[in-house]
């Protein structure tokens, strides 16, 4: 391996800000359905934010989009879970399922991300608090 040369020192940067409050359009590029510990089936996505929609004094942002991962879906077989797909699906303009779903269909899909800010481990951090349509 190559030795990789950074334009300042790591060992004295800071946390940066995350993206700010508010309403972004991401898109899918990433989808899985995984099992929780509590043994539950759920929807895990990962959404990019394009940085041409960073506000304008956002500087911190990665350069190459803001990933954020949705993991509220979930898909067992219960009527409160089936309206929650049927519901997500109709407000990105996915295909809604009748009985049989590919995780994959979503993907590309584009929607209104409602980020918000939490903190982790001391750290301020932006999620996805809802997605919408378009």
């Amino acid at each position: 391996m190559s030795i990789i040369e950074f334009s300042k020192d790591v060992s004295s940067q800071e946390a940066p800000e995350p993206l700010p409050v508010g309403d972004y359009v991401g898109e899918v590029i990433a989808v899985e359905a995984k099992t929780s510990a509590k043994g539950n089936l759920y929807l895990s996505m990962t959404f990019n934010i394009d940085p041409s929609d960073y506000p304008a004094d956002y500087i911190e942002g990665d350069p190459s989009g803001t990933r954020l991962s949705y993991n509220r879906l979930l898909l067992t077989d219960t009527p409160p879970a089936r309206y929650a797909l049927r519901s997500f699906c109709e407000a990105v303009g996915a295909r809604v399922p009748a009985r049989q779903f590919d995780p994959s269909d979503l993907m590309g899909v584009r929607g209104m991300l409602t980020i918000t800010h939490d903190e982790y481990e001391g750290q301020k951090r932006a999620q996805i608090s809802k997605v919408s349509g378009v």
